[in-house]
Formats: structure tokens, C-alpha cells, sequence
């Protein structure tokens, strides 16, 4: 692999790392309201004797949109406060690396529920 390729690898962690750890660090019960609000479609399709893969497909849409809201809302609220995108703006970072990891910051939260 080439220097850049590794580079952008390198800062799509870091820059995942800056904006999915601190919300789990501030808010450890994040985990388990993923895990209870993507268990609720499971539950019901189980229990009315549905296919599982319809249960699957609910919980996953659930926890997607679960923690689109919340990193919304995260977004405008504490970011501006630790001034996180100013940091990031600032490193010298591949356009690439930058749109990759803030769309898998959410993903690195939500990993529990899926």
C-alpha cells in the first residue's frame, strides 16, 4: 500500500476515535438504550411468530435512526462546545478520510445494537 492510502486509514481512526469515543464516555448508558430499542422489533416478530429476517431488518433501521437523531443533536450541541470540528478542519487531512469517518462515528456507537 502506498504512503496515502495509509495515511487516510490512519486519520479516518483518528478522526473516528475524536467522535464516537467522548459520546460513550459521557453517556455509557447510550449502550444499553441501542441494545433495548433494537430488541424491541426482535421481540415482536418472535413473539407473533413472524420471519426473523423482517425482525432483523426492523432493529437495524431502529438503531440507525435512533443514532442519527442522537449524533444530530450531538452534533450541534457538543461539538461546538469541545470546538472537535475546528480540530479536525484544522489537521491536515484527506477530503476522503474526513467524510469516511464522520459517517462510521455513528457506526462505532451503534455497534452494540447491531
Amino acid at each position: 500500500m502506498s504512503w496515502l492510502v495509509v495515511k487516510i486509514i490512519k486519520d479516518i481512526i483518528t478522526i473516528t476515535a475524536f467522535k464516537s469515543l467522548p459520546d460513550i464516555k459521557r453517556n455509557p448508558l447510550m449502550i444499553f438504550l441501542v441494545s433495548l430499542i433494537t430488541s424491541f422489533p426482535l421481540f415482536f416478530i418472535v413473539v407473533s411468530g413472524g420471519e426473523l429476517s423482517y425482525g432483523i431488518t426492523g432493529a437495524i433501521v431502529a438503531t440507525v435512526g435512533f443514532i442519527g437523531l442522537n449524533s444530530a443533536i450531538q452534533d450541534m450541541a457538543w461539538d461546538r462546545y469541545l470546538k472537535i470540528r475546528q480540530i479536525i478542519v484544522s489537521m491536515p487531512v484527506n477530503p476522503i478520510a474526513y467524510a469516511l469517518a464522520i459517517a462510521l462515528a455513528p457506526l462505532v456507537v451503534s455497534l452494540p445494537g447491531l
